[in-house]
């Protein structure tokens, strides 16, 4: 499962670019370690709800960036699908810069 923004089409239409405020998703940045023909799905947000998501998370406590808020609504978008019984997991990167970032 991939999040990428919905005006992000880099997955999708590789190796098309997209606009958005997403950072450190671009097709620019591809770690070697993921095998695109892995992606079984890509799952689309807006970069705007990205961005008040790692605000809220931030202001949880947990120094996300936007991706990783993109990452988490990604992870709502799948949970509410599969049902509210279904546990999903993901992966995000805290970096305390972002606190100081996004909440001020």
């Amino acid at each position: 499962m991939s999040a990428g923004a919905f005006e992000f089409p880099d997955y999708v239409d590789w190796p098309q670019s997209g606009k958005h405020r997403i950072q450190g998703i671009s097709d620019e940045f591809i770690p070697q370690i993921i095998d695109l023909n892995k992606i079984d799905s890509i799952v689309s947000v807006d970069d705007g709800d990205s961005i008040m998501m790692a605000q809220k998370l931030s202001n949880l406590g947990l120094g996300v960036g936007i991706s990783s808020g993109a990452n988490f609504l990604g992870a709502l978008k799948i949970q509410n699908e599969l049902g509210k019984d279904a546990v999903v997991v993901t992966v995000l990167r805290m970096i305390i810069k972002n606190i100081l970032v996004l909440t001020s």
